[in-house]
């Protein structure tokens, strides 16, 4: 006998089709026929064909020779190819909250050139069978911006979606990075083949599908792609990953095919190449943006958290509202996830020493994780508080923009690499050639770390006096944020104020009178004035002559009552002038002076002194004989009326979590056999990975997945620590994994 098959094309007129198979056929058609068409689909409801063929067939007399071999190929393809655990099974964060995309519109367009768009779930769900719309979508944002978590929620969606029959593969850029440090023959990528090669080769997750099927669904739209931070893999294989034959592959397959759908995300500074590579091939792309939580997206998230205890979720609030983290009506959620471990676990120092950070404080833990993830994320050869230095030329020896030639000269001295990867940093903005701090939160806590550490370095330490000069000018008056920051911390750490201002008060005197520039000067005179009330705020005298006595202290005047170079600016609380002569001196707005005591007599006490915007009342004891004709008087009164060692077992504790950051980095949210694991892994505990994996599953960490591959069992991460593998991976703990450790170490 003899077998036909018909295949039906997407875009033909089917009665056209059997009235010409009838003709061309009709004298030598075949004993059995089977037919093959792709699903049509309006919105996500399928147009049912088949009724329509076979009455097309019983016109043509063709019925008796089909039968009821009428398939859907893509059903064919998916029920020979696909089984349940050809992928790993969806995941989604409990305390996922969606948030609009915006989208990218025409130059010239309203709304600063993008439009707002639905939420993101959503708006790829009703995309995906919409046969119109691009084959590759492009959704950037910053780092932290909720990127990933919108690529495992849109998984998660899309399998448990029962009108939507598609697997998801789900490429993460960093799980690809770590396949490029250890493939040693150099693998190339051009096309979606050889990422889905690659990613396959080094995981078990794809082990049941070959890349011919991977492919064959790919094209006939069983299969979406998702390739989360896109801009990694490029950096990490470098002229390895050919991102414009990439793009091309795509482009030619959905001409051919007219079915494929690719997602790709990818942090915004990346864009403009993606954009390049697009006019270059004329492929049809979509741009989205995330941009973070809205404030009803945040309020959302913290009822959704805080489920019973809305006390946590105004806590969380007054923290971000107080810090200021929301920028351009926006918050990143990820300093959502970190506000909120801060509030839960405010005592818990679990972040890395820094010599300008303190890790239990709050905005320093928010910094430090931001820092830490960036290291991380772009494989940065610097260390936090070398990253913390390049912030702090920007925001002190730049005042808050640096030219990017600058920037560069910084990086390269710092690290020996391009910027590249310095400004994917979510903290900085780079626009017209110049890079700035993105967040109202952090110059001022640079500012004052910067401070603190200069104020508690040691004796012979070479200061550098034009940057704390440059800090504690903003302090002279004795007010603002970073003066009360560091009143707060030096009465916290209990500093040695008077050892600290009279070094700091003799390095300026010195530096001084080698100073010619006026400015600079200037700067001095206000730096001495912030020291005296800092030093003033932090002792509190009990009264005027106490208060002298300090300032006499620290000026080193321990025979001579003549003191030089005293600079007030702010209203300073009143001292005691009756037993001292000054000279060389500054008051500026010092409205307490007239409170302060002066001879009885007629003594000179102020020799060339300037005195500037007073206005005091009408006061007895002070008399125009105090003040020598040297002196001058601008915009005020006075001429009228005459301030770690650890123990042993938390040592072991702290490299068993590096163990278990191995681990996780390793598996994530796949699974992964012993052997894979004994491969890809260091591990230091000393009883060995098996004994480690053994105990971690008694402990309900990890489970044992109930299959095999290459007669192998596979493990997996216990869904509950889902939520928390990107905190665990910076060293954060939750409380329940700090009890395992502490057990596994007893």
């Amino acid at each position: 006998s003899v077998n036909g098959y018909l295949f039906l094309g997407k875009n033909i007129t089917k009665k056209n089709v059997f009235v010409s198979f009838s003709q061309k056929f009709a004298n030598d058609l075949p004993d059995n026929l089977e037919i093959f068409l792709l699903k049509k689909t309006i919105g996500k409801k399928i147009v049912e064909q088949k009724e329509y063929i076979y009455n097309q067939l019983a016109e043509y007399n063709l019925a008796n020779i089909v039968g009821n071999d009428v398939h859907y190929i893509d059903d064919i393809i998916w029920d020979s190819t696909m089984t349940d655990d050809s992928f790993n099974q969806p995941y989604k964060r409990d305390d996922f909250i969606d948030q609009k995309l915006y989208k990218d519109v025409e130059e010239g367009e309203d709304n600063n050139g993008t439009l707002l768009s639905e939420e993101s779930i959503k708006l790829f769900l009703d995309d995906l069978d919409n046969d119109n719309s691009s084959s590759i979508s492009v959704v950037s944002g910053s780092g932290g911006v909720g990127k990933t978590t919108f690529c495992d929620t849109l998984k998660y969606a899309i399998l448990r979606e029962d009108k939507i029959r598609k697997k998801v593969f789900y490429i993460k850029g960093e799980r690809v990075v770590e396949f490029s440090i250890s493939d040693s023959d150099n693998k190339e990528i051009r096309s979606l083949d050889d990422l889905y090669d690659l990613y396959r080769e080094d995981t078990d997750e794809f082990n049941n599908i070959s890349s011919e099927d991977f492919k064959l669904n790919f094209i006939i739209g069983n299969i979406v792609v998702i390739i989360d931070a896109i801009e990694e893999i490029e950096s990490a294989f470098k002229e390895r990953f050919n991102l414009k034959l990439f793009f091309k592959s795509l482009k030619l397959l959905h001409e051919r095919f007219l079915r494929t759908k690719i997602i790709v995300t990818t942090r915004e500074h990346f864009v403009p190449k993606i954009k390049e590579i697009q006019d270059e091939l004329f492929v049809s792309m979509d741009y989205y943006k995330l941009r973070g939580f809205e404030q009803s997206n945040l309020e959302k998230f913290l009822k959704k958290k805080y489920k019973s205890n809305e006390n946590k979720a105004q806590e969380a609030n007054r923290f971000i509202e107080d810090n200021r983290l929301f920028y351009d009506n926006h918050i990143i959620p990820l300093f959502v996830d970190w506000v909120c471990q801060i509030i839960d676990r405010p005592d818990q120092n679990f972040l890395p020493s820094s010599k300008y950070l303190i890790v239990n404080e709050s905005k320093d833990k928010l910094l430090i994780n931001l820092l830490q993830r960036e290291i991380k994320k772009q494989s940065l050869n610097v260390n936090v508080d070398e990253m913390f230095e390049l912030l702090e030329s920007i925001v002190i020896d730049y005042n808050g923009s640096m030219p990017q030639e600058d920037f560069s000269t910084h990086v390269e001295v710092l690290s020996s690499q391009d910027i590249s990867n310095h400004l994917k940093n979510p903290l900085l903005i780079n626009e017209n050639n110049k890079v700035r701090i993105r967040y109202d939160i952090l110059p001022n806590l640079i500012k004052s770390r910067s401070l603190l550490y200069s104020l508690a370095g040691e004796e012979e330490l070479d200061l550098d006096t034009n940057k704390i000069t440059l800090i504690l000018k903003d302090c002279y008056q004795g007010q603002g944020e970073i003066f009360n920051e560091v009143v707060r911390i030096c009465k916290q750490k209990k500093l040695d104020m008077k050892r600290i201002v009279t070094r700091f008060i003799r390095k300026l005197k010195k530096s001084f009178k080698n100073e010619t520039k006026e400015i600079q000067k200037e700067n001095m005179r206000k730096s001495t004035s912030a020291l005296l009330h800092l030093l003033n705020k932090i002792q509190s005298p009990s009264d005027r002559s106490q208060r002298m006595l300090m300032i006499k202290d620290v000026y080193e005047l321990a025979k001579s009552n003549t003191l030089s170079g005293l600079y007030i600016y702010g209203d300073f609380e009143a001292l005691d002038f009756s037993n001292v002569t000054i000279s060389d001196s500054h008051f500026d707005s010092y409205m307490n002076f007239h409170k302060s005591k002066f001879p009885e007599d007629s003594k000179v006490v102020f020799y060339h002194t300037k005195f500037k915007k007073f206005n005091i009342p009408q006061t007895q004891h002070i008399k125009n004989s105090h003040f020598d004709s040297s002196c001058i008087f601008t915009d005020c009164n006075i001429d009228d009326i005459t301030n770690i060692n650890l123990s042993k077992e938390n040592k072991k504790i702290e490299q068993l979590k590096k163990d278990i950051i191995t681990l996780i980095s390793f598996i994530d949210t796949s699974q992964r056999s012993l052997n894979l694991i004994k491969q890809k892994c260091s591990i230091s505990y000393s009883k060995g990975i098996k004994k480690l994996v053994d105990i971690l599953l008694q402990k309900d960490f990890l489970i044992l997945v109930e299959k095999s591959t290459h007669n192998q069992d596979l493990y997996k991460i216990n869904q509950n620590f889902y939520d928390e593998i990107p905190n665990i991976k910076l060293g954060n703990f939750p409380p329940e994994l700090e009890i395992m450790l502490e057990e596994i170490v007893k």
